[in-house]
């Protein structure tokens, strides 16, 4: 009794005074909200990931997003651009205006992001090197790595050949289609994209198998890109209404990326 009333005292106290910084903390993983002016660092972490938010400076603008995505064994940061929001708009858009830990269960540790009218919820999870993302709203988001040269989705065989597409492993965005898209709704993919109503996909580093996997729930997805900047590449997409996002660090390529995609999609709720 006395230990929840203190974890609940001790909340309370990071909700009404996070601009000067709150945590929690356990001997498995840690949520952390720090604020220096209109700067926000967020920190999640746990015994495999450590995952911050933080200010970027990018195409004159400063954009709040996942600037270290890293492993810690092996300490190698996966990417630095990651859960961005894209799109041509001013710099309250991309901003973060407040943020909180709101909560803390056995198997993971939540944090609470508001950008200007759209709202997250950032959880990580325990003994695993995963953060789910819940979006309160739908939105245009803009995800990449630091190196890399391959993507992966499941069912790529067999989507790609619908298309009549020969190319594997694409990088450019506007390679297959006028609007850069590798897929769209109203193309009918999620019945060969899909996995148990989730899409699957990743990106990685061809020689270390260093990458990215993400699902997303399927009916959701309006369309994704593939975008490449040099070594930099990723996907963008447009999402509808409230959903769950997962992003986890692989050190196995397209093979761990899909394996574990497959373990998530058949346990995690949408």
């Amino acid at each position: 009794m006395y230990s929840t009333a203190l974890s609940l005292v001790l909340l309370m106290a990071c909700l009404l005074f996070a601009s000067s910084g709150c945590a929690s903390n356990d001997n498995w993983g840690r949520a952390s909200v720090t604020r220096n002016g209109q700067d926000w660092q967020v920190t999640l972490e746990n015994n495999q990931l450590f995952v911050q938010y933080s200010p970027a400076r990018t195409n004159g603008l400063t954009k709040d997003r996942i600037t270290e995505f890293r492993l810690k064994n092996p300490k190698r940061i996966i990417a630095t651009a990651l859960d961005g929001r894209h799109g041509d708009k001013d710099q309250a858009f991309f901003r973060m205006s407040d943020a909180s830990v709101t909560g803390e269960t056995a198997d993971r540790k939540t944090v609470r992001l508001v950008f200007d009218k759209r709202v997250e919820h950032v959880s990580i999870l325990k003994d695993m090197p995963v953060i789910e993302i819940k979006y309160e709203q739908g939105g245009h988001n803009l995800d990449y790595r630091i190196t890399g040269d391959t993507y992966v989705f499941f069912g790529e065989q067999a989507w790609q050949a619908s298309r009549g597409w020969d190319k594997k492993h694409p990088t450019l965005r506007d390679e297959y289609d006028p609007t850069g898209s590798y897929y769209r709704a109203e193309w009918g993919g999620p019945s060969i994209l899909g996995y148990k109503g989730w899409m699957i996909m990743g990106f990685y580093d061809s020689q270390t198998g260093l990458g990215v996997g993400m699902i997303l729930p399927a009916n959701v997805v309006r369309w994704i890109k593939l975008v490449a900047w040099g070594r930099l590449g990723g996907f963008e997409r447009w999402m509808v209404g409230k959903h769950r996002s997962y992003l986890y660090a692989v050190t196995g390529g397209a093979e761990e990326i899909l394996s574990m995609g497959k373990k998530l999609a058949e346990t995690v709720p949408k």
